[in-house]
């Protein structure tokens, strides 16, 4: 499970939402630690000595910083960053997939963007114009449905549907 160091600027209801889901949750805010204002160079530099992975909404330097402290040759424990348009319930859910799912070694040295991309989620679940056909569909008929932007055919996709 992730360690987090949460940045001043994100949402509260994103952190309630994931302690409510996640009561284990290892997370220490900035502002818990005395680093409430300070540059998002001291932020990296202080959980990178404490392996936390850096939560923030801050899109525009942050990423900046992470990228050049990978540049210089500096280790980082990773950084997720959720842009501020993005729906609470959608983060919350995301935040729990990417905290269950991975260790704190998976993020070192990595910058991860939310929303996360679905690169075989038609093969998951079908994705359908009204919930009416949804029952209807087989995977042979799947097939003829696109995923996302791209024109690619599910049954490209997933070997399991051929």
């Amino acid at each position: 499970m992730l360690r987090l160091l949460i940045d001043e600027n994100v949402d509260n209801r994103i952190l309630r939402g994931l302690q409510l889901r996640l009561p284990q949750l290892d997370f220490l805010l900035a502002k818990q630690v005395g680093l409430a204002g300070f540059a998002d160079s001291v932020l990296l530099e202080w959980a990178a000595q404490d392996q936390r992975t850096i939560l923030t909404h801050d899109v525009k330097t942050m990423p900046h910083f992470a990228g050049l402290r990978l540049r210089s040759s500096l280790s980082m424990a990773g950084v997720i960053v959720i842009p501020d348009q993005m729906r609470i319930g959608r983060a919350i859910k995301e935040l729990e997939l990417l905290i269950l799912t991975h260790s704190q070694s998976d993020f070192r040295d990595r910058i991860e963007y939310l929303p996360l991309r679905r690169i075989h989620q038609a093969a998951v679940s079908y994705s359908v114009r009204s919930r009416s056909r949804m029952k209807s569909i087989t995977p042979r008929a799947c097939s003829r449905f696109t995923v996302g932007k791209s024109a690619r055919k599910t049954s490209r996709l997933s070997p399991a549907f051929k």
